[in-house]
């Protein structure tokens, strides 16, 4: 992070000619971002924008998280002054404007005993729908606005894991579900704050995962894990005639569809509502001639994580190539 307090110079456009060449060497050094502070035209004419300041404070602190190691600031003469101002004709724009930072450790909260670290694609602005698409591919998922992939030092357990569609054919049980909730309607609605979703959601934490800190999210953080995003997104509404029983949010990518998160009514003990979701979104993906359906990470030592495997032909990313996850066991 660098913050700009003033530019002055003896020559006419001698500041902007400035401007570039600092842009380009915190580009090079690692910088996320320059705080210009305020709007100025000028500013904006080198390309300055005005962004949201939860969107500022959100990039601040997974700058501040960033594993960077100290350096020193190039003393007199040792900037690099024969580089290339722009990039606009890179044909890999916006991917190739990326950059990635890993996190200080973290408690895990999949494994117990163990640390974790994660690495981040920002800036947010440039992972549009396709961008993410490209980086799912790569083993990334979405939190809100914060694309991100396991990076632990010394695990490699986080398995993102995807279904071929195609290739798919129900078990004895999955079809048993589908023929017990099949008659549920599917709404999709606008990506908003609905009261009724959220409390449906905080009794889902709190009867799946009491204690993990999610049973106690506030609407604001309900809203900023669910309903903040820069892709394509679509909130899917499921009822009977009794009333809301699940909530499922998906991400549509250029070859398939990401699950993002799905909470329903943990109260009808042994209602399959899960089993029904994953197979729902495997039909859509079907209608829509989309080849695949992600399903975020798989971890074989966490038991809410099995029933992803009971999908099959499930693949993995494993050492970077998609595999059938039960013939790499």
């Amino acid at each position: 992070m660098f913050y700009g307090e003033s530019m002055f110079s003896h020559r006419t456009d001698a500041s902007k000619i400035a401007a570039a060449h600092l842009a380009r060497f915190l580009e090079t050094h690692d910088f996320g971002m320059v705080d210009c502070q305020m709007r100025t035209d000028h500013l904006a004419s080198l390309g300055a924008r005005e962004i949201p300041r939860q969107d500022f404070l959100e990039r601040l602190r997974t700058l501040c998280q960033a594993d960077v190691a100290p350096a020193r600031w190039p003393a007199s003469g040792q900037f690099s002054t024969g580089v290339e101002l722009s990039r606009l004709n890179d044909s890999e724009l916006p991917f190739s404007l990326l950059q990635f930072y890993s996190t200080s450790p973290y408690t895990c909260s999949y494994l117990p005993g163990e640390t974790a670290r994660s690495q981040v694609a920002t800036p947010t602005h440039l992972i549009t729908a396709e961008v993410y698409s490209e980086l799912v591919r790569t083993g990334f998922r979405r939190s809100g606005v914060f694309t991100y992939r396991p990076h632990c030092d010394h695990c490699k357990k986080c398995i993102p894991v995807r279904l071929p569609v195609a290739d798919f054919h129900p078990s004895r049980s999955q079809r048993r579900a589908w023929q017990t909730h099949h008659e549920l309607r599917a709404c999709e609605l606008p990506l908003e704050f609905y009261p009724e979703h959220y409390a449906l959601y905080l009794s889902y934490q709190s009867s799946r995962h009491a204690g993990g800190g999610m049973d106690q999210d506030s609407h604001e953080q309900y809203a900023h894990f669910l309903l903040q995003s820069r892709v394509d997104t679509r909130l899917i509404e499921f009822s009977d005639p009794q009333g809301l029983r699940m909530v499922s949010i998906i991400d549509v990518l250029s070859d398939g569809l990401s699950s993002v998160y799905t909470f329903y009514d943990p109260d009808r003990t042994g209602n399959s509502y899960g089993t029904f979701n994953v197979l729902w979104q495997i039909a859509q993906c079907r209608a829509l001639g989309l080849p695949y359906l992600y399903l975020g990470y798989w971890i074989g030592d966490t038991p809410k994580m099995s029933y992803k495997t009971h999908f099959k032909p499930i693949e993995g990313l494993i050492d970077g190539e998609w595999r059938n996850l039960h013939d790499s066991d």
